[in-house]
């Protein structure tokens, strides 16, 4: 399907679109992109919508430059003159913030929104709708009118592409990736507008049926009708044929994630200390990822006797978590929680089993022909489940699990998966 035979698709993640600042944000969704136009599924754009500053931020700015006073956020570097002149912009003229970018050859608008009131869940679709609409005016004029809009999230994208569909008569694909109504971080109040852009959604996707389930239970009957489309492996880990797995001894353990509560490292720790009690047995656990659990867990590292065995290096880029998942024999995905767990087709892909916790993507995914899966938040469990994987990782072939990844969740199928929606629902299909 060549760019002028096929659909024009627009692309509105529920975050910046991978911005040089935070080359993470958006990251399903360039993968994504990536895969639709590696197969040819005609022009992609992408709106990216930044809500950062509010009136009373620029004005804070502004009352502590007269003061003569170091300003306390990131405006600091402004004088009052480009102060004065920002907030008249942001207030009266928001397409003075739009700026066009290229990523991967994919043309992405760029929007920095203006809080009107205290940024957080509750207000920031107010934020969201406003520049959504100027953004849509300028996308419109220079790229011409989609056939479909993509929304990834329905907080917030999901309800800016129903206030699209509304002006512009352009129907949405709606996917649901976020576990925010499972911890319960939707505010109540917001579910009336949420219902309201599922149930305009020309199609419902969420990407587990786990997360289906529990849209279903938090939406009622708007949400029944939902399509699981899985996350799809990024094409830098499902270009190459995997390498082979090191000579042991040691055996190596990655787990790769943001240390936060929900991805359960912590339990991890607990488990790793109890399935390997004796310090000279060769069997080592890198945690990638970084965030604010990192003081306990590194206290946790020194209290269990485990830091000649577990190092935590931090965030890294993709290329080097490719590289450390060529270097392991077992990736670990201790969740207590996860809508998908992109890390496990990651995994899977470079040939490596995995050991993950049965925490909601994951269940539909891991098979025992992939590796092992375990109770969530259950040391004891998970702890007699890394002795398994210890004992049973050579029995895996790393190119049949790269292949059976490739055959689920690889670029070409996604794009299938997806491009056929596209087709059925373009107007002049």
């Amino acid at each position: 399907m060549s760019d002028l035979a096929g659909p024009h698709l627009l692309i509105i993640p529920s975050e910046e679109f991978v911005p040089p600042h935070a080359p993470l944000a958006g990251i399903f969704q360039y993968h994504q992109a990536l895969a639709l136009r590696q197969a040819g599924l005609g022009r992609i754009g992408i709106l990216s919508i930044r809500p950062a500053e509010s009136p009373l931020m620029i004005l804070k700015a502004l009352l502590f430059r007269l003061a003569g006073r170091r300003v306390p956020n990131r405006l600091g570097t402004l004088s009052i003159p480009a102060l004065l002149g920002r907030l008249w912009d942001k207030l009266f003229f928001p397409e003075r913030s739009l700026t066009w970018d290229t990523v991967a050859g994919l043309p992405v608008l760029r929007i920095s929104a203006l809080y009107l009131l205290p940024p957080g869940p509750r207000f920031d679709p107010l934020a969201w709708r406003r520049a959504g609409r100027v953004a849509m005016d300028r996308y419109l004029h220079d790229q011409g009118r989609p056939d479909l809009i993509h929304a990834h999230n329905a907080l917030s994208a999901g309800l800016l592409a129903r206030d699209l569909a509304r002006r512009h008569g352009i129907p949405y694909l709606l996917t649901e990736h976020s576990s925010y109504y499972h911890q319960g971080l939707v505010p109540r109040g917001l579910y009336p507008q949420v219902r309201r852009a599922v149930a305009g959604a020309a199609r419902y996707l969420v990407v587990s049926p786990r997360l289906g389930e529990i849209m279903v239970r938090h939406l009622g009957p708007p949400a029944a009708h939902w399509l699981w489309l899985p996350n799809v492996i990024p094409p830098d880990f499902a270009a190459d044929p995997p390498h082979p797995p090191p000579p042991t001894p040691p055996l190596r353990f990655l787990a790769v994630g943001n240390l936060l509560p929900v991805k359960g490292h912590d339990l991890l720790l607990e488990a790793f200390a109890r399935a390997f009690p004796d310090p000279a047995l060769p069997v080592t656990l890198t945690v990638l990822g970084e965030g604010p659990q990192r003081p306990l867990l590194e206290a946790m590292i020194q209290r269990l006797g485990l830091d000649h065995r577990v190092t935590l290096p931090g965030e890294v880029p993709a290329e080097q978590v490719h590289a450390a998942m060529d270097r392991c024999h077992v990736v670990v995905l201790p969740s207590r929680f996860e809508t998908f767990g992109v890390v496990v087709i990651e995994a899977l892909a470079r040939g490596r089993p995995v050991l993950a916790t049965a925490c909601g993507g994951p269940d539909r995914v891991i098979t025992e022909a992939d590796g092992w899966l375990t109770a969530p938040g259950d040391v004891d469990r998970l702890a007699a489940a890394l002795q398994r994987a210890r004992a049973e990782a050579g029995r895996f072939d790393p190119g049949l699990l790269h292949l059976r990844a490739l055959e689920r969740f690889g670029p070409r199928r996604f794009a299938t998966r997806l491009g056929k929606m596209v087709e059925e629902l373009r107007p002049d299909a």
